[in-house]
């Protein structure tokens, strides 16, 4: 919400929009409504099928402070060419390589949040670029077939 704010006056327009109801909705609902966002953000919760929802971003960012396992959302995106910002933090380096299939910040870090979103914003060819890496890499590396030739290698090395 905060990086919303400060991209508010740079560009007029920019929406946000929420999906999902965890445990946090309550008080970002707080914040964008103390920060003079409540027109900017729109507040969708849970869906089943959150993909369909990807043809709407611009861009999709993961601002997790606490630790993000893996991030199922990221591959999602990155697999439906949706360019990335995410906060530098548990599996997240894992999915996104930064500078290469999408941006990473540090968590807690509104300022730089923000001058990434702008900066795929106003670089929307560098943008596309990012999205249409990530998407190969995700292609490459999260097929059906990729990863059951990896579970099969990983239970061949735990029972020889």
């Amino acid at each position: 919400m905060k990086a919303l704010a400060l991209l508010k006056n740079e560009i007029p327009f920019l929406r946000g929009l929420v999906v999902g109801s965890g445990p946090e909705r309550q008080q970002l609902m707080w914040l964008a409504q103390q920060l003079g966002l409540r027109e900017s953000v729109q507040w969708v919760g849970f869906q089943r099928e959150a993909y369909k929802w990807y043809a709407y971003f611009d861009v999709l960012a993961l601002p997790s402070i606490k630790g993000e396992s893996f991030g199922i959302v990221l591959i999602e995106a990155m697999a439906a060419g949706v360019p990335v910002v995410a906060t530098n933090i548990g599996g997240v380096p894992e999915v996104v390589a930064d500078g290469r299939t999408g941006l990473l910040v540090p968590p807690g870090n509104s300022e730089a949040l923000a001058e990434k979103i702008g900066y795929l914003y106003h670089h929307r060819e560098h943008a596309k670029a990012l999205a249409n890496e990530a998407r190969k890499e995700v292609e490459l590396r999260f097929r059906h077939d990729t990863m059951i030739r990896y579970f099969i290698r990983l239970f061949e090395d735990i029972n020889p």
